[in-house]
């Protein structure tokens, strides 16, 4: 946390795998799910903390084979969270990037994986920094 108070971006890894992102991102405040998932306090942290800009990695797209379907729901449901109150990055400095970390596609090269063909890369001003 004091390494954030100092950061100019913040970097958020979030899986892809089905389950594994829904566990991470549940809102919470129920008898079943009383507190909220990491990826939320995370976010909310980050942003209190005085970080202005965010780069979400939305990891582990080999294992959906990276499904353009599954990407863009996780992006827009983390978009929404991360650009309204209580957090409220601007739109503007939020990157969205799918990778797959386990093989380095995606992260310090483009992947050349034919199923991620759909991506080609950052779209400034849609919430994709």
């Amino acid at each position: 946390a004091v390494g954030a108070s100092l950061a100019d971006v913040a970097v958020l890894v979030v899986s892809a795998k089905r389950g594994e992102f829904e566990q991470g991102f549940q809102k919470g405040g129920t008898k079943v799910e009383p507190r909220p998932g990491m990826t939320r306090e995370e976010l909310v942290l980050a942003r209190s903390l005085g970080v202005k800009q965010l780069i979400i990695v939305v990891n582990k797209m080999d294992a959906v084979n990276w499904d353009q379907t599954r990407f863009e729901e996780i992006r827009e449901e983390v978009l929404r969270f991360a650009t309204r109150p209580p957090v409220g990055f601007a739109a503007d400095a939020v990157a969205v990037v799918p990778a797959a970390s386990y093989t380095g596609e995606n992260l310090a090269v483009s992947t050349e994986d034919g199923a991620a063909a759909w991506y080609t890369g950052w779209q400034i001003g849609a919430g994709d920094g």
